[in-house]
């Protein structure tokens, strides 16, 4: 039997076990702050046309409540009114709402019939319905947007609305919005088709990420901002056409588009960020325009079909990691404006046979050509000033390469692996050699240390099972360098230091 209840106050009924069907007396106005919060026996309520105000988690944590009906007299549903209500299966929102809250029902999993968001509705707010995993349809009433010439209707959707509603197939953006915020619909895996309309202006963080079913999306040329991820996983997105308007793409924004072919990035775009195609493995070609001017980290990197990339004179570094991994690109051509080729730029680039560094470069990063395994020749120039640890570890095809003048360390594992390297040369600017700089240069014979050398670090040449040679300038040298142990560790054949002189110095055995 339904109990009658002549008030809701502020948390007046807040837990309580013993409510099951509640029907509210005609005449309360308003139902307070939490007033039947976990009241979690609750299955049925009933709500007359005289309450005009339904206040924040008013029924939140119900989570037997299975049916209620919202008079049309209110015109707000407040933050997280029914969060956790996850037996709720359907909801009417009356005409007159112009207001759904953050978080009004979040986590009403059983949410499964459709939701009509009626015209009168002007702001949904943050993670509004978010995980509610069984909902299929959202629909706007559209019917009567415009009266008398002003324009009705949602015009705000915000951060994670439907975030998590995995189920979700049908819905649309209202002609109204200007930005799709944050997460709106992140996880939208059923999720395959939406058209964007020209008001939007904004495509927020991670919008339509993981939208895993995702076929086909037009971006009006209204938008000028992508956001960080906001494609990112959409794993079903064959392509994307990126309009004149946008003037900046977010870190990560299509990373992990699987089926992406090719693209098109235009002349208003000055950067491309970290992670902007990251694991794009289909992506066979893409043109970047002269507006660029950085290419940030991991951009391309894991683009395995990625055959042909030109990048412009526009361009003034290479990010981190930018072509790690893109095992089916043949060579790059790096223009005269780069200044800076960061950490692993384009480590694991399997099919690179030369390269040619130009002379406005000033740094090569660590690992930056790590595991180039047919890279054979390259040319670093005299502007090079820094070579970062493992630049060129396991470039085993590599047989020649020059040490620029201008260098003064050769850092840690810069050359580990090279195989068939034979001889190097190293200049009078170097004053230290890394530890195993060299280690396991199979074929290196002979190598010439200059008296520039002060330090040099642990198994710098170790397994270099052919060196023979080793031409250093004096005994004086020898024993003022501060040269760490078992540098010659595991090379059986250099039985002798040879000075500049002619002397020769039996190898130490501290050195062995």
């Amino acid at each position: 039997m339904a109990v009658l209840l002549n008030s809701a106050g502020k948390k007046e009924y807040k837990g309580s076990n013993n409510l099951v069907d509640v029907v509210i007396a005609d005449g309360v106005t308003e139902i307070g702050y939490g007033a039947f919060e976990n009241c979690t026996n609750l299955t049925s309520i009933t709500i007359p046309g005289s309450v005009k105000k339904i206040g924040d988690r008013a029924f939140a944590g119900c989570s037997a409540l299975i049916d209620i009906i919202l008079p049309c007299s209110i015109r707000k549903i407040g933050d997280r009114t029914f969060a956790g209500c996850s037996a709720l299966t359907g909801i009417t929102i009356p005409f007159g709402v112009t207001r759904i809250g953050d978080h009004a029902f979040d986590g009403c999993s059983a949410l499964i019939d459709d939701i009509v968001i009626p015209y009168s509705v002007e702001i949904i707010g943050k993670s509004a319905f978010s995980n509610c995993t069984c909902l299929k349809s959202v629909i706007y009433d559209v019917r009567y947007g415009v009266r008398y010439g002003v324009r009705y209707g949602v015009r705000k959707i915000g951060d994670g609305a439907f975030d998590g509603c995995c189920s979700l197939s049908i819905t649309a953006i209202p002609d109204g919005v200007e930005e799709i915020g944050n997460n709106v619909f992140a996880g939208c895996s059923a999720l395959n088709n939406i058209e964007i309309p020209y008001s939007v202006k904004k495509i927020g963080d991670s919008a339509f990420a993981g939208c895993l079913s995702l076929t086909s999306i037009t971006i009006p040329d209204s938008v000028t901002k992508i956001g960080g991820s906001a494609f990112a996983g959409c794993r079903s997105l064959t392509g994307i056409t990126i309009p004149e308007s946008v003037t900046e793409i977010g870190n990560g924004a299509f990373s992990g588009c699987e089926l992406f072919t090719s693209i098109t990035i235009p002349d208003s775009v000055t950067k491309i960020g970290d992670h902007t195609f990251s694991g794009c493995s289909a992506l066979t070609n893409i043109t970047i325009p002269y507006s660029v001017e950085k290419i940030g980290d991991s951009a391309f990197a894991g683009c395995l079909s990625l055959t042909s990339i030109t990048i412009p004179d526009s361009v003034t570094k290479i990010g981190g990691s930018a072509f790690a991994g893109c095992r089916s690109l043949t060579g790059i051509t790096i223009p005269e404006s780069v200044t800076e080729i960061g950490n692993g730029a384009f480590s694991g680039c399997e099919l690179f046979t030369s390269i040619t560094i130009p002379d406005s470069v000033m740094k090569i990063g660590a690992d930056a050509f790590d595991n180039c395994y047919k890279l054979k020749s390259i040319t670093i120039p005299d502007s090079v000033a820094e070579i970062g640890n493992g630049a060129f570890h396991f470039c085993v095809a590599l047989t020649d390469i020059t040490i620029p003048n201008s260098l003064k360390e050769i850092g840690d594992i810069t050359f580990s692996g090279c195989w068939w390297l034979i001889t190097i040369t190293i200049p009078d600017s170097v004053m230290k050699i890394g530890a195993n700089a060299f280690a396991g240069c199979l074929n290196l014979k002979s190598i010439t240390i200059p008296g520039s050398v002060t330090e040099i670090g642990k198994h710098a040449f170790s397994g270099c099972g052919n060196l023979t040679t080793v031409n250093i300038p004096s005994r004086e040298w020898l024993e003022r360098c501060n040269t760490a142990d078992h540098i010659f560790d595991g090379c059986e054949n250099p039985k002798y230091l040879t000075c500049k002189d002619g002397e020769q110095i039996p190898v130490p055995e501290y050195l062995k």
